[in-house]
C-alpha cells in the first residue's frame, strides 16, 4: 500500500520484501559489463534463484543462488544468505560453490534494505551503509521500463541499485578504484 505524506510518497512499512522478494522460486537473469576507462572489457550473464529456506548455525537463512557465465565462458556459482528481521532484509554471508566447503557467515548484518522506505533514511554508521535516495525512479533496462523504483546509495561499497516494487532489483552500478566500473542491468525475471 503506498502511503502519501506531505513529503512525497512513503511506502507501506510493512511492504519492504515487495522490493527485494525472497520467495522461494522467484528467479532473475542480468547483464553485467565491467567498464575500464569508458570502454567494456568483458561481459557476464547473471541468473539468480532464491532457494528453500535452510539452516546455518542454528539461524534459518534464505539462499539466493548465483550463476555467473563469464565472456571467457569461466562460470562461478555463488550462494548469498539474508534473513529478515522487523528492521529489514540483510545479507548475512555467501559461499563460492567449488572453491569455499562452508560458507562464511559475517559477524554483523549488512542491510540491502531497511525500514522506513522514505527518501533520506539512511543507516549504519555515520548513515554510510545505506541511504534511500529516491522512492520515485523510473529505470529502462532490458527487461523493460520499471516506475516507482527506489534508489538505494550504499557508500562502504561505492554502489547504488535500483530496486522495483513486485520484482527487486533492477538495476546497480559498482564503482572501483581507478575509474573502473560495473554495471547490472535486469533482463528478465521470473515471479
Amino acid at each position: 500500500m503506498l502511503l502519501c505524506t506531505l513529503f512525497g510518497f512513503a511506502w507501506d512499512e510493512d511492504s519492504i520484501e515487495t522490493f527485494f522478494p525472497l520467495q522461494e522460486g522467484r528467479s532473475w537473469e542480468y547483464e553485467s559489463e565491467k567498464i575500464v576507462d569508458g570502454k567494456v572489457v568483458a561481459k557476464m550473464k547473471i541468473n539468480d534463484t532464491v532457494m528453500r529456506k535452510t539452516e546455518i548455525g542454528g539461524e534459518k537463512v534464505i539462499p539466493i543462488r548465483s550463476e555467473e557465465t563469464r565472456s571467457s565462458g569461466r562460470k562461478v556459482t555463488k550462494i548469498y544468505y539474508f534473513d529478515t528481521d522487523s528492521e529489514g532484509v540483510y545479507l548475512l554471508g555467501k559461499q563460492v560453490l567449488g572453491k569455499e566447503k562452508e560458507p562464511t557467515i559475517w559477524g554483523n548484518q549488512l542491510y540491502r534494505i531497511k525500514r522506513p522506505i522514505k527518501p533520506g533514511f539512511s543507516w549504519g554508521i555515520e548513515g554510510k551503509d545505506g541511504l534511500i535516495e529516491s522512492i520515485d525512479e523510473t529505470v529502462k533496462v532490458l527487461a523493460g521500463v520499471f516506475h516507482k523504483c527506489i534508489k538505494v546509495v550504499y557508500h562502504n561499497f561505492h554502489s547504488i541499485l535500483w530496486y522495483a516494487p513486485e520484482i527487486g532489483k533492477v538495476k546497480a552500478i559498482y564503482h572501483y578504484p581507478n575509474n573502473n566500473m560495473s554495471t547490472v542491468q535486469l533482463v528478465s525475471y521470473k515471479k
